[in-house]
């Protein structure tokens, strides 16, 4: 049988709903015997067709059809091919449902000095999945059971796998208040936590909080958190994923816009004031704005430019020495702010 990397040569087997064990007779070109076999656990599986074929030491030529497989990097994107044997297995079924248990041999020298051997599926969407669980090896074999869905496989060493499938990570402002956190994986191997990190210049980052990871999972998981103290204008988030032997890598970039320098609150204490009063500003930006008094004639009696920063800001003024008593008009005013409230100066 030719073995090509758009997977035309195959063997075709209508299982049905046969939970013998079936028995792929494939093998080498140098004659070693190389079987796949599939045993169905439950379901209707139809016909299955599998092909496999060798390659470089590199793992290329990679499968073109009928799903392309594009890398065999492991989980910090680096090329992990040392550690993939040298070998791609496509299996297809056309059954509506089924559960199966797969055994893959490949060649000794295919495997080479790789231990621990695993399973591993592509998804034509989100990459490589997590190794199944469950699963057992001899040298040159990996049975995987509980599997339901097909495509290209190959087979890695458990001390180096393909990667975690990040399948989205966002950031978004909600109400120029805070930040809502969500991301979703599509596996995880041996994943211990997330570090969110944050930055304005994209240079100097600062943590948001760290949440505990899923360990290793072939399953969904979806996770939301929430910064209450963003960084007003435009901002990035990324995560800083950190595995069980201290590994890391990072998400790429989720952008977010807080609008600087939103008045959210003003207070003026103590009010009615004598000596002095203060004036806090609750605001979710960093913006140069004006300090204005006004008497109850209309007439500016006092201003002053003042540095609105991220979160609460309070600026003491001296009524004694400026203000005669009387009804005042307290406004704080800048791009897109207008905000005031009365003062009475005993």
């Amino acid at each position: 049988m030719s073995e090509q990397t758009n997977n035309s040569g195959k063997i075709d087997w209508n299982i049905g709903t046969n939970t013998s064990l079936h028995r792929y007779p494939f093998g080498t070109a140098a004659g070693t015997y190389i079987p796949f076999e599939l045993t169905l656990s439950s379901g209707n599986i139809g016909r299955v067709t599998v092909s496999t074929y060798p390659t470089a030491a590199n793992n290329t030529p990679y499968p073109s059809s009928p799903v392309a497989v594009s890398n065999v990097d492991d989980v910090y994107g680096n090329d992990n091919s040392t550690n993939v044997v040298d070998r791609f297995w496509q299996i297809d079924k056309d059954g509506a449902s089924g559960t199966a248990t797969l055994t893959f041999t490949a060649a000794s020298a295919e495997v080479g000095t790789i231990t621990g051997l695993q399973a591993q599926r592509w998804d034509a969407t989100n990459g490589w999945e997590a190794p199944l669980a469950g699963q057992s090896n001899s040298t040159n074999t990996a049975t995987v059971p509980g599997v339901t869905t097909f495509s290209p496989w190959t087979l890695s060493g458990n001390g180096s796998p393909l990667p975690i499938s990040l399948l989205n990570f966002t950031a978004t402002a909600v109400d120029n208040e805070y930040v809502d956190l969500y991301w979703e994986t599509a596996s995880e191997i041996n994943n211990d936590y997330f570090t969110i990190e944050k930055t304005s210049d994209g240079v100097n980052f600062e943590t948001v909080m760290v949440v505990d990871g899923g360990g290793t999972s072939s399953q969904p998981l979806h996770y939301i958190a929430r910064d209450d103290n963003p960084f007003g204008g435009i901002s990035y988030y990324r995560l800083k994923q950190t595995d069980f032997n201290g590994g890391f890598s990072y998400s790429p970039f989720a952008p977010v816009e807080i609008t600087a320098g939103l008045v959210f609150d003003m207070q003026v204490f103590p009010n009615p004031a004598e000596e002095h009063t203060r004036i806090s500003i609750t605001g979710t930006g960093n913006e140069l704005l004006s300090l204005s008094v006004v008497n109850a004639l209309g007439s500016l009696i006092y201003e002053e430019e003042i540095m609105l920063k991220n979160g609460k800001s309070v600026f003491d003024l001296e009524t004694t020495q400026t203000f005669p008593p009387g009804v005042y008009m307290v406004i704080v005013s800048g791009k897109d702010i207008y905000r005031s409230t009365n003062l009475l100066v005993k």
